[in-house]
């Protein structure tokens, strides 16, 4: 890391801390939407009480998507008026209520900090080897319009990005760890897309081109992950869990519902 990417970091470190301080003083806190019963996948454990794993550790279904799957992939995502992330996020809501039903999925979403806010620090060198965990909500239904999804989710996308400067100064600023909030139990990461949009969601690589990831005897931060790494002319799509009760169970039934809805998208021709 060169010396003037290192200032930035401890420049924006100093700008959340400040924020953080702010957002104290004017009691503000970011609350999930009344509407809809929470859907947990670790439900009755109270926080302090929830297993944890290893990277190495985790139940892990991958699938991957080359040459013309992949285009095929983008153009069933275009014909939903979507991006390919948030094409991705749709299916993985999709999924989850088949498994759990009619309720509210709180999912942690990753950006790179020049996707959010406005920062008086510079954030550009950050690209890649930054992100802020973002919580966002989705009223899902296992009978549900197209339509009607897409609407649920553009507005949890939205309703997440108008706070995500605020949750990242809440969540990073250097406080001990109880006064941080805690992030939901299902994270969604995606990597690779080139655009410099808001409408992206995850970040693009560093300039260096490091893959970016825990090392496999790091903790797993969330119970449930969604991981998607595009590259090139390829995406790879990773469902992890930890491996307990039905934790271990929900890769599997996942990625078999997301292939279900799939599977007819690319075969039709673009």
């Amino acid at each position: 890391m060169n010396a003037q990417t290192g200032w930035h970091y401890r420049q924006l470190g100093q700008e959340l801390l400040e924020r953080r301080c702010h957002l104290m003083r004017q009691g503000s806190l970011i609350t999930p939407p009344a509407a809809g019963e929470p859907i947990e996948i670790v439900a009755g454990m109270p926080l302090a009480q929830r297993p944890v794993c290893l990277m190495k550790e985790r139940i892990i279904e991958c699938r991957r998507y080359q040459g013309d799957a992949l285009k095929q992939l983008n153009v069933a995502a275009r014909r939903h008026g979507l991006g390919l992330s948030a094409f991705l996020l749709l299916l993985l809501l999709g999924s989850l209520a088949k498994i759990y039903g009619n309720g509210l999925v709180a999912v942690t979403l990753w950006f790179a900090p020049h996707f959010i806010g406005d920062w008086r620090t510079p954030v550009h060198d950050l690209v890649g080897s930054a992100a802020f965990p973002v919580p966002a909500w989705f009223p899902v239904q296992t009978r549900q319009e197209t339509n009607e999804a897409i609407h649920a989710l553009r507005h949890g996308l939205n309703a997440a990005m108008a706070s995500a400067a605020d949750y990242a100064a809440m969540f990073y600023a250097p406080v001990a760890m109880a006064q941080r909030p805690t992030m939901p139990g299902i994270s969604y990461n995606f990597v690779g897309d080139p655009r410099l949009s808001p409408d992206i969601l995850g970040y693009r690589l560093a300039p260096e081109e490091v893959r970016i990831g825990r090392t496999d005897d790091e903790l797993a931060e969330s119970p449930l992950s969604c991981e998607i790494e595009a590259y090139g002319d390829m995406l790879e799509l990773t469902l992890a869990a930890y491996p307990h009760s039905d934790l271990a169970r929900l890769p599997s039934k996942l990625i078999l519902n997301i292939e279900k809805e799939l599977y007819p998208l690319l075969a039709e021709r673009a």
